[in-house]
């Protein structure tokens, strides 16, 4: 790994538009472990043109989505040319915006991408696979014992309808396992469901006072109608909870998850309500073996799934590419 390198961090959009702006200080944080701190900068999109002239980087890193029409890339990419700078973009919504990857195809030095099946469809020369992570600042919390987690089960997210459909098809069993769901979009149908946000740290705080943390990914796409491409790597969440120190209860429609967490050791698979219904009885009769499986992800989230886990996968691939 080059010591010496330059990393300038910055979003594909202004922070105002962005939702997700925060990966971008978690990576920052993440390249902060592996290279100097005064190495690394982040910066929201809108001051990157200026950065870029005064921090002088080597490696330009655009971490976000592609889905906002009326962002420009071309002044970024002219910015680092004048620099000598490559230019790469860390993409996190594959394959539910891969229509919008021409925007970037031909700008970019190197493409990373969250999901490894939309890896294959990339026209670009270098484009690698890295997987977002978690934020052992914000993420990481102590593993508590049963008798003092005081939520059942625990979702966290956006209503998608695939994830209304399942929990709607298991919300008697749910219902009476002290569940808490909590997000936006979500019907009043569902009692247990409330539609509020929380940051990171709060969902983190959420996740460790529960026996079980329910991970349904999302299946609603933005602009994917070229191929149809169905999201292939567990989300960030995943990776989160296992930090914050509950065991999770993982939607499985593909075999990838096995790579990051193994089955019945650190994490729990089902593929749909019945199998949901089932866990969460068994859950309810046998609690101690949640706080194994917490402990046992717990460990392997910190070895393997931090941010400084991937800024050091990019450095890498970095290298690999010049």
């Amino acid at each position: 790994m080059n010591q010496s390198l330059k990393v300038l961090l910055t979003s594909t959009c202004p922070d105002r538009q962005n939702s997700n702006w925060v990966i971008r200080n978690y990576a920052d944080q993440g390249f902060k472990e592996l290279l100097p701190p005064d190495a690394v900068l982040a910066v929201p999109f809108e001051s990157a043109i200026a950065s870029i002239r005064q921090f002088k980087p080597d490696v330009v890193l655009i971490i976000g989505g592609l889905g906002l029409d009326d962002i420009q890339y071309q002044p970024v990419r002219a910015a680092c040319d004048r620099e000598n700078a490559r230019l790469a973009f860390w993409l996190h919504d594959d394959p539910y915006e891969f229509d919008y990857a021409y925007k970037i195809e031909a700008l970019a030095d190197v493409i990373f991408t969250n999901d490894s099946w939309t890896l294959h469809h990339y026209k670009a020369k270098s484009v690698f696979h890295v997987p977002l992570g978690a934020d052992a600042k914000t993420h990481f919390r102590e593993i508590l014992p049963a008798h003092q987690r005081n939520i059942g089960a625990f979702f966290c997210g956006v209503g998608y309808p695939n994830r209304v459909k399942i929990l709607m098809q298991a919300k008697t069993v749910l219902a009476r396992s002290n569940t808490c769901v909590l997000g936006d979009n979500w019907p009043s149908t569902l009692t247990f469901a409330k539609n509020q946000r929380l940051t990171g740290a709060e969902m983190a705080d959420y996740s460790q006072r529960s026996m079980i943390t329910i991970n349904i990914g999302r299946d609603m796409d933005i602009a994917n109608r070229r191929f149809r491409l169905p999201a292939s790597t567990p989300g960030p969440r995943t990776f989160e909870t296992a930090l914050s120190g509950s065991a999770q209860l993982y939607f499985a429609n593909g075999l990838e998850i096995s790579d990051y967490l193994e089955p019945g050791k650190e994490i729990l698979l089902f593929d749909g309500a019945d199998a949901l219904n089932y866990h969460m009885n068994l859950i309810n009769s046998n609690p101690e073996i949640l706080i194994e499986v917490a402990r046992a992800a717990q460990q392997r989230a910190l070895k393997d799934h931090t941010y400084k886990n991937r800024a050091a996968l990019i450095l890498n691939h970095l290298q690999e590419s010049e």
